[in-house]
This record gives structure tokens, C-alpha cells and sequence, in this order.
């Protein structure tokens, strides 16, 4: 068996509401404008088509997606998903 661990966080999935967003990743920060409501759409295209690429490689056999987001704790979702073998 080979399962895909999608892990994400849900800003991936929609963005916050509509304002101006500073965001810091160690020394580097990017400010981002939520505002545009076109932007907001291909933001959460470009997720959705990640995502279904994931999903289209559960058609071979033995291949399972799980996914859990940056909220959740990665071992319980593991947990859970092999709690019935």
C-alpha cells in the first residue's frame, strides 16, 4: 500500500477574509492583499487542482490519500485512518 499524506493549512484551501496580510517566515516578510475577488478565485482553483491531482493517483491500486491540516495533529490522523487494521 502507498498512501499520499496531504498536508496543509486551511489559508490554502480559502484565504482570510479580504484585507492586507503581513506574513513572516523567519527574517523574510510578504505582505498580501486578500481583497480582489478574482484573486481569491484562482487562489482557491490553484488548491483544488493540487488537490485533485493528488486524487487522481488514488486510481492506481493500493494508492490512498489522507488529509490532514495544519490544525490537526498528524498522528491522530494517522490514528484513525489505521485504527481498523
Amino acid at each position: 500500500d502507498v498512501f499520499l499524506f496531504h498536508l496543509f493549512d486551511p489559508v490554502e484551501v480559502e484565504l482570510p477574509p479580504p484585507g492586507r496580510y503581513r506574513i513572516q517566515s523567519g527574517s523574510r516578510t510578504v505582505a498580501i492583499d486578500t481583497d480582489s475577488e478574482a484573486a481569491r478565485r484562482r487562489y482557491g482553483a490553484q488548491f483544488q487542482r493540487r488537490k485533485a491531482l493528488l486524487e487522481s493517483l488514488t486510481r492506481f491500486p493500493s494508492v490512498q490519500l489522507l488529509e490532514c491540516t495544519t490544525t490537526e495533529e498528524p498522528r491522530t490522523v494517522l490514528a484513525k485512518r489505521f485504527a481498523s487494521r
